[in-house]
């Protein structure tokens, strides 16, 4: 990720275990999708620039990286997160405003890092999505968005949204 002046994130104040519908079609009642922002007051949170970045190819470098290192896979389409902040901060950059993750793909993460017990995912959203971004459900290998995850390690996972201001902007 390059330097910024300006990240914020907020947490959605909500947990995928509350969750209390099915949602096979991602047309979730307005009532059951809380707002970033209507739950917690705005949160400035600042992560300094890694000395360490490391594009990973397999996952045996991620097991092995230190912690604080800045982890990036070498591929494009790495399942469920875009980088990585050992031991326990995962980034999903997205310009939608839906974007959900596969829980096997964030199980198989978490477990490389060695099941952190707060870990916390990161939706990197442009400005314009930033004040309208919700919290994202969990979906399965067949892309079915779940009630309630299968994996004590993605249940536990705190999700934030996090506004980065682009260089042309």
């Amino acid at each position: 990720m390059e330097d910024s002046d300006d990240m914020r994130d907020v947490w959605d104040g909500e947990n995928e275990d509350d969750d209390v519908v099915n949602d096979d079609d991602g047309n979730v009642p307005e009532e059951f999708i809380p707002a970033a922002t209507s739950i917690v007051a705005e949160t400035f949170v600042t992560f300094e620039k890694s000395q360490n970045v490391i594009v990973f190819k397999n996952d045996t470098e991620i097991a092995t990286a230190s912690n604080m290192n800045y982890l990036q896979p070498a591929v494009k389409n790495y399942e469920s997160v875009d980088s990585i902040i050992k031991p326990d901060i995962l980034f999903q950059v997205t310009c939608a405003h839906k974007h959900p993750c596969k829980q096997k793909g964030l199980y198989n993460v978490l477990k490389l890092l060695k099941n952190p017990q707060n870990p916390r995912l990161y939706f990197v959203v442009q400005p314009d999505r930033f004040a309208t971004f919700r919290y994202q459900r969990y979906q399965d290998s067949k892309r079915k968005t779940l009630k309630k995850t299968s994996y004590a390690n993605v249940g536990r996972i705190q999700q934030f949204a996090m506004e980065i201001k682009l260089a042309s902007e």
